[in-house]
């Protein structure tokens, strides 16, 4: 179910949206899907949502590391980025599932590219690329 979309006309609003907008909806257990082409800001979302939770370092893309783990407060927060895998045995490596059904936060990148992972999310957030700078932004539950 769409909760919320909109345009955002640049990075500025981008993070205006996720501190005022989407941040108030999540949870400490959610698994935040973040849908979108190369480029269209799913990392960017990442670091300002952390930048809410006043983790202590700044959020990093983990497209080589595949995950990286955050705390604030006690709390794990997971950032994974399945982007160069392919092939779903790779994902056993990461023991992957353990990892979505623990009592964590977690925002997945390119989790779509396998849709058996669908299922697990209970936040998708996709964005479109507009223009150069503005992305459509559209916010779900299931």
């Amino acid at each position: 179910m769409v909760v919320f979309q909109a345009v955002a006309k640049n990075p500025r609003e981008s993070e205006k949206i996720v501190v005022e907008k989407l941040y108030p909806k999540l949870k400490l257990n959610d698994k935040v899907f973040l849908i979108g082409d190369l480029g269209s800001g799913k990392t960017f979302m990442v670091k300002h949502f952390m930048k809410c939770y006043g983790t202590s370092k700044e959020a990093s893309s983990p497209s080589f590391s595949l995950v990286n783990e955050y705390r604030f407060q006690g709390a794990r927060v997971l950032h994974i980025d399945l982007y160069r895998l392919d092939n779903p045995l790779d994902l056993a490596e990461l023991d992957l599932i353990t990892e979505l059904q623990a009592r964590q936060l977690v925002f997945m990148e390119w989790g779509d590219k396998f849709p058996f992972l669908l299922k697990w999310a209970t936040k998708k957030i996709t964005l479109k690329i507009v223009s150069e700078h503005s992305r459509e932004i559209i916010f779900e539950t299931n």
